[in-house]
């Protein structure tokens, strides 16, 4: 097999780690499941004499068990974090539900207040933040106002912690650590000219770069501000507000959760994230929005024993503790929602082999090629892969590939990961028929979500 090859090559075999010393116990351990188990169960040991801790489960999108392995233990799960934020909210939120910004009058005063609108940037060439500039500096015009005494910038919606603390500190000014804010702007960036060439690092003060945005458009459309300044943490709105121009996300929930998803966007996931602490748990925070994703899921039928969520994204990793789950409570969650009412954009926001997203170009050759349905996950020491397979109308698998080492992180060992999940995954397709779990039909919603969709460009 591939990754028997490339693992033979990498010097990263000889690695130690504090769970090599397990891996004769834990192969011991595993039951005998006839083929599919003697197909997976040489892979399993080869990554474990490599110095490489496996969670492993797969069943049947109707909970039968097919094969596991440590599936109970809590694992580091990076990006695949974002299941259980975008589960939470596809649960939780109005399909109908889109993020806002709104500016409001009173008295010389005019306030711009956000929402957590993480689309409020350039999409497509097109700037909504200007498009939403143009319509206050029409709305003032309206009713002969040519001059704003003070311009009030109201991000209360999310608390004033930007970024995570747990967030790898050398690592802060890149794009995906860009900071969470109930106000944000250009997905928190700011160009930083270096001679000829310029670079985009993440703004240390979201509030203070989109005042500045804010001021000079208003500025610049004719519209005279005296001074700027943001909302105090107590500070109460005024009574007597009119609201003159309100401001939509143009993308639906659906849009956000695919893109949240698919594409692994640690912008979009932390806003949601926040989101969900703020309209449900009173507290547009890190600590409320984990509430909050407890509550709905819970609800929702998932079993979240041994889960842990510091962030939205799945960027933030303590020493003890961090974004962590068992292989077990991500099958949980799968099958929760491939049977929830509401489950529909969840289901459909996923990358596809070989068509869309992060697996735009894994497993796409042979038939397995829009038959994985699932979420990526990476950063230092952990890679994560959980989702769905479809194999025909009347057959869905739930898996979940959590993988963590100790050893240093090299290119070689990463590949050798990637491999790993890939001929796993095809080990099952390819065993699928001989495994009798008295499995059920997948719902017929389900069997839809899953469609393989249109091939990556």
């Amino acid at each position: 097999m591939r990754y028997r090859h490339i693992l033979a090559a990498c010097v990263c075999v000889t690695l130690a780690t504090a769970w090599h010393s397990k891996a004769t116990d834990d192969i011991a351990e595993l039951p005998p499941m006839g083929e599919l188990s003697r197909a997976i169960g040489p892979m399993v040991e080869t990554m474990l004499n490599g110095g490489v801790a496996v969670g492993l489960a797969i069943e049947d999108v109707s909970g039968a068990g097919m094969y596991s392995h440590r599936a109970d233990e809590p694992f580091v799960l990076a990006s695949n974090t974002k299941l259980f934020t975008t589960a939470a909210a596809a649960v939780s939120l109005p399909p109908d539900y889109r993020w806002r910004t709104e500016a409001r009058w009173e008295d010389g005063s005019l306030w711009i207040i956000g929402h957590g609108d993480a689309t409020f940037h350039i999409i497509d060439g097109y700037s909504y933040p200007d498009h939403f500039l143009d319509q206050v500096a029409e709305a003032l015009e309206a009713r002969r106002i040519d001059a704003v005494d003070q311009l009030v910038i109201d991000a209360r919606y999310f608390d004033a912690a930007y970024q995570h603390p747990d967030w790898p500190r050398n690592q802060l000014r890149r794009r995906y650590s860009a900071p969470v804010s109930g106000l944000p702007y250009a997905r928190g960036l700011v160009r930083i000219r270096r001679g000829r060439s310029s670079v985009y690092s993440t703004t240390g003060d979201p509030i203070a770069t989109v005042t500045n945005f804010l001021v000079r458009g208003l500025r610049k459309r004719g519209v005279k501000v005296e001074r700027a300044r943001r909302a105090g943490i107590r500070e109460v709105q005024p009574p007597e507000f009119t609201s003159i121009c309100r401001h939509e996300c143009p993308w639906p929930l659906e849009k956000v959760l695919r893109e949240t998803n698919a594409e692994s966007d640690n912008y979009l996931a932390e806003h949601l994230f926040k989101t969900l602490g703020a309209e449900f748990h009173g507290r547009g925070s890190f600590d409320g929005a984990a509430e909050a994703v407890r509550v709905a899921l819970d609800a929702a039928g998932a079993s979240l024993d041994g889960f842990t969520q510091l962030d939205g994204s799945g960027l933030a990793r303590a020493e003890n503790g961090g974004n962590r789950a068992s292989a077990a409570t991500v099958t949980s969650l799968l099958r929760a929602m491939s049977k929830h009412p509401r489950g529909g954009p969840f289901l459909r926001s996923l990358a596809i082999s070989g068509r869309r997203g992060t697996l735009a170009h894994r497993l796409d050759k042979g038939p397995m090629t829009g038959a994985i349905h699932a979420k990526t996950g990476w950063i230092r020491g952990s890679l994560a892969l959980s989702g769905y397979m479809r194999r025909d109308e009347d057959r869905v698998v739930v898996f979940s590939i959590l993988v963590n080492y100790n050893a240093p992180h090299t290119y070689d060992r990463r590949q050798v990961v990637l491999s790993f999940q890939e001929e796993l995954l095809r080990a099952v397709w390819d065993h699928l028929d001989a495994v009798d779990t008295g499995w059920e039909p997948p719902p017929p919603a389900l069997v839809q979500a899953l469609e393989p969709g249109r091939p990556a460009n």
